[in-house]
């Protein structure tokens, strides 16, 4: 299983060898609104990616400083393609549909546009299955007792903030990829 954050860094390296100062790097300047910069996350990440065969590093000396760099390896490249194409998108969240939209152009164009119309579909299944959440939690809220209305009011509000969310999401994409997405 593959989790978004560890197809970000086959993503980034994709394009060239890194190390993990420059996909660090790389982070804060690309996305760092929406995905951990840390080294404490970067590093274990890069790691396991290289024991699964994902990435081959090299360790490098420049200037008296060692340092690794990894480069993506043909199965690296099986494994994020695998995982940008999967059509169960939906329990991944937005860091998972972020990451697909970032690297949408390193796929074939007939692949992008089953991406997106996944990506579209599981924004409405997620506010589908909130939809029904919420018809179960008003229900709820009806009958809790009145020092409660408050928390359950936020909570409606919440997966009312959720659902719209999720719609405009898929709204975002059809209007963004015309003919894409459903």
């Amino acid at each position: 299983m593959k989790s978004p954050t560890e197809c970000l860094l086959l993503g980034l390296i994709h394009a060239r060898p890194l190390t993990s100062y420059e996909v660090h790097k790389a982070l804060r300047h690309l996305a760092a609104h929406h995905f951990s910069s840390s080294y404490g996350t970067i590093n274990p990440a890069l790691k396991r990616l290289e024991k699964r065969g994902w990435l081959q590093g090299a360790d490098l000396s420049e200037g008296g400083r060692r340092k690794r760099q990894y480069t993506l390896t043909e199965a690296g490249r099986q494994a994020f393609a695998a995982w940008m194409s999967e059509r169960d998108v939906a329990d991944q969240g937005e860091h998972g549909m972020l990451v697909r939209l970032f690297f949408l152009g390193l796929v074939p164009e007939a692949e992008r546009v089953n991406i997106v119309r996944n990506l579209a579909a599981a924004a409405e299944a997620v506010a589908g299955s909130m939809a029904q959440q919420r018809t179960q939690a008003a229900q709820v809220a009806a009958s809790v007792e009145p020092a409660l209305k408050e928390l359950a009011a936020s909570q409606l509000a919440a997966l009312d903030y959720g659902i719209a969310h999720h719609h405009f999401v898929a709204a975002w994409l059809r209007e963004r990829f015309p003919g894409w997405a459903p």
